[in-house]
């Protein structure tokens, strides 16, 4: 009995360790014959579903493919991705304009992960000052960014969203970075300040100033508004010309010693340099400033 006893232990040992050898093999084998399973055979070879690197033409063809789907995307859904790729779309206002920002921002993110980053541009902390602006602009209110477009005279009946009003703002503001330390004022355009904005533009720029100070109800100054858009068009980035709303800000008229209106006031290096009581029409907006356009060319020669 106890040889019998002492098989039967050593055989059901036997095929315990059997058991075991199997089920190792098999685990073993599990990823081959997986792969065997979700093999498929075309012409006689077996094409393995092991994931390759797309050629360069499939790559062109997911392109192609994620272009096609704007036509599917509502504006306010283009307006979003504009956004979140940094792309500013003010100067957008339809969809046919929205869909073709939409691909040159596509275009050049695709570059950008492709080609090495360039260096930069600018210094860092106009970055970090163009970042603080945008926040700024944010945190307005929309009746109060409304106010900041009609005073850079950017139309905007037709935006929907309150960034719309943001975007198109910033980008006026980015417009005259180079031009202003406020940013209010870009070139060939007349915009209004306050008396806060218009001693930090005192402060900061060679370029000279033609200041308006005005009011609403006079009608010489209403007269003259026109022919001093005309000529800040023509003066371009020679001459900053700033309007000033003398029952506003009377601080600004007490400052300047403003006896009747308009009167205008040529400033340069931060100091006053010529003043005309009275309505001005083009000609004479022009041969105002020439002497100190000439001697701003001058000194840059």
């Amino acid at each position: 009995d106890t040889a019998r006893d002492t098989h039967i232990d050593s055989t059901s040992t036997t095929r315990a360790n059997d058991l075991q050898d199997m089920t190792v093999h098999h685990i073993k084998s599990l990823p081959l014959l997986l792969l065997l399973l979700l093999a498929r055979h075309v012409h006689g070879f077996v094409i393995s579903p092991v994931r390759s690197t797309p050629s360069r033409w499939q790559a062109a063809d997911a392109d192609i493919a994620n272009d096609s789907d704007i036509a599917d995307m509502r504006l306010g859904q283009i307006q979003q991705e504009l956004r979140d790729c940094n792309v500013s779309y003010a100067d957008c206002f339809d969809r046919e304009s929205l869909t073709k920002r939409l691909l040159e921002a596509r275009e050049s993110k695709a570059s950008a992960t492709e080609e090495p980053i360039a260096a930069a541009t600018g210094p860092a902390d106009d970055d970090e000052s163009f970042q603080q602006e945008l926040d700024r602009l944010r945190s307005l209110r929309v009746r109060e960014l409304r106010e900041e477009c009609a005073k850079r005279q950017i139309r905007w009946g037709s935006f929907v969203e309150k960034e719309d009003l943001v975007q198109a703002v910033f980008a006026k503001w980015k417009e005259g970075a180079n031009f202003s330390v406020t940013g209010m004022i870009a070139p060939g355009e007349v915009v209004e300040l306050n008396g806060e904005q218009l001693e930090q533009e005192l402060a900061s720029s060679d370029t000279p100033i033609l200041l308006d100070v005005y009011a609403t109800w006079c009608g010489p100054c209403q007269m003259m508004a026109p022919q001093l858009s005309l000529v800040a068009q023509e003066w371009n980035d020679a001459v900053r010309v700033i309007k000033v709303d003398s029952d506003k800000h009377p601080d600004v008229a007490q400052k300047y010693r403003v006896g009747g209106l308009p009167t205008l006031v040529v400033l340069e290096g931060g100091k006053e340099q010529q003043r005309v009581e009275g309505a001005l029409m083009k000609d004479g907006l022009l041969q105002l400033m020439q002497p100190y356009i000439d001697a701003g060319g001058d000194s840059s020669d």
